[in-house]
């Protein structure tokens, strides 16, 4: 019995200190390539929100800049969607850094 409730005690613990239980984490697949289609933009624009809130909250972003990241993002993924699909969809994390990704993307945008 003692096993038992050691065992129990172990797994609260982590999962006390685990970063899923974050909004921040939670909602970072936002930004993740394979899932930024057109399709599923109501789903990442709310996971971005939440992301700002949380950035906001911890006075890392403007709350008047809320509305143009979020602008922003929308303009991405309906880009990107339209001229580098198979690009997004063929994203594979272990051969390519997200943000190397994205700067790619957006280092010629002039918007």
């Amino acid at each position: 019995m003692e096993c038992k409730q050691f065992l129990q005690t172990i797994v609260k613990k982590l999962l006390a200190k685990s970063p899923i239980l974050y909004s921040l984490v939670r909602n970072l697949p936002a930004f993740d390539p394979r899932e930024m289609t057109v399709e599923k933009m109501t789903q990442k624009t709310t996971q971005l929100k939440s992301i700002i809130r949380s950035l906001i909250e911890a006075n890392r972003v403007s709350s008047n800049d809320a509305d143009d990241i979020i602008q922003q993002y929308s303009e991405f993924i309906q880009q990107g969607s339209m001229s580098e699909a198979s690009q997004f969809s063929g994203f594979y994390p272990a051969s390519c850094r997200a943000d190397k990704f994205f700067y790619d993307r957006l280092a010629n945008n002039p918007s």
